[in-house]
């Protein structure tokens, strides 16, 4: 594979509008619910706990990721070949390096988030105590930020010298592709998994034994919950 094809495309068509709409509506979306989170803790005078905080950074880190991703289409990323400058490729490739670390992050440390606003919901009074629930959440807790800290971490140490990561043309090793992808596949298809359980079955399991007058409160409850997939 040339080195141009693994920053630009073939097509004939600049996809760098694409890309930048892409990420900064998600960017915007998750800031929406974000900053919805906060202003009812702040009206209702709640103060911030743990899985804010998590909160908070992990979407700092999706923040960085977007802009280090906008910077390399100003580069030439996601454009036709022929507009990418030779110079540039290094360039291009550390910083979607660097924008793939702080995205693996903000993976992790979202989950992180929403497992310690169940794990707080597990030890209320008004909810039907069940260890299995709390076990399974640290269980989740620890084995996610395993699985993409390790992500992270090949991300890091997958060639030697350290600096072929970036600079193709020099001569090294680098562990296979092959054996990367694979691995990166099975991570981000457990942590889509954890995001389903975590978003929609244990936040239904949890909240169904809450006493609500209402079962409609219970479904909008766990509907609006279920939004923490996003």
């Amino acid at each position: 594979m040339s080195k141009k094809r693994v920053n630009g495309n073939d097509s004939g068509e600049d996809s760098r509008w694409l890309l930048n709409l892409a990420i900064w509506i998600l960017a915007a979306s998750s800031a929406t619910f974000l900053c919805l989170r906060l202003w009812c803790k702040f009206r209702r005078h709640r103060k911030l706990w743990w899985d804010d905080y998590f909160l908070i950074v992990s979407w700092i880190s999706l923040l960085l990721s977007c802009t280090m991703q906008s910077t390399d289409t100003l580069l030439g990323f996601a454009s036709r070949n022929h507009e990418i400058k030779p110079g540039d490729l290094d360039t291009i490739r550390l910083i979607s390096l660097i924008a793939g670390f702080f995205l693996i992050l903000a993976s992790g440390w979202s989950k992180t988030s929403f497992a310690i606003t169940l794990l707080r919901l597990v030890v209320q009074p008004a909810v039907h105590k069940s260890d299995w629930v709390k076990r399974f959440l640290w269980f989740v807790i620890v084995t996610t930020n395993l699985a993409v800290g390790v992500s992270g971490f090949f991300q890091w140490v997958q060639c030697t010298p350290f600096d072929k990561l970036w600079r193709h043309s020099l001569e090294g090793d680098c562990l296979p592709k092959n054996t990367i992808n694979t691995y990166n596949i099975c991570a981000a298809a457990y942590a889509g998994a954890t995001d389903v359980i975590l978003a929609t079955v244990l936040p239904a399991k949890i909240l169904w034994t809450l006493r609500m007058r209402d079962k409609r409160e219970k479904i909008g409850t766990i509907v609006a919950m279920g939004m923490g997939v996003l």
